[in-house]
């Protein structure tokens, strides 16, 4: 049943996706940090071990309506990793990639081209609650920024804002910027 849902997600465009959780024949069950990643056909465990972008590295994530009338996440990436994205969807053009959330593929669209502007869009079945997904990336992208900042969170916005101008925050905060000027 999962290869027939695979095989079908491998055959929809980018706006449509599958949702289900994947996992080969003989494949040992592995736990993945949250973001896309690429789908190896024909290999025993499809999905890469190591991910495209994380979901630290999502930025300007809305929920938005399509030309359907279905609800996505629509959203871009950190600066440091358009480069990466880049790459990434010129080398899997005709191929697939996947975002997974909780070890769980949320959607497996196929690349068609190079995206260099950074954008992605994550649409789901009409069942599927895009509403707490987007809390969820909202809240996992906050945590990864507290844990990088450490201490320094104790007196700023994050603790004495309220939560929507909290998310609103860390959805604009580039991870990647915050890391660099870490190192500096």
């Amino acid at each position: 049943m999962r290869n027939k849902l695979f095989a079908i997600a491998a055959l929809l465009s980018i706006s449509l996706s599958a949702v289900g959780t994947h996992q080969s024949r003989g494949e040992k069950r592995m736990h993945r940090e949250n973001g896309w990643y690429h789908i190896v056909q024909g290999t025993a465990g499809s999905i890469t071990k190591r991910p495209i972008v994380t979901v630290k590295d999502f930025v300007d994530l809305r929920i938005e309506t399509d030309f359907l009338g279905r609800r996505n996440i629509t959203g871009h990436f950190s600066r440091r990793m358009l480069q990466a994205w880049a790459d990434s969807t010129e080398h899997a053009h005709g191929d697939i990639i996947a975002l997974i959330i909780n070890d769980t593929i949320i959607t497996a669209p196929r690349v068609h081209a190079r995206i260099d502007s950074g954008t992605f869009v994550i649409s789901t079945p009409e069942e599927y609650d895009i509403k707490t997904l987007y809390h969820n990336l909202i809240k996992e992208k906050k945590d990864s920024i507290l844990a990088l900042v450490g201490n320094l969170g104790a007196n700023t916005i994050f603790e004495t804002s309220g939560k929507a101008e909290q998310d609103s925050l860390t959805n604009a905060l580039d991870y990647g910027e915050l890391v660099s000027r870490g190192n500096d």
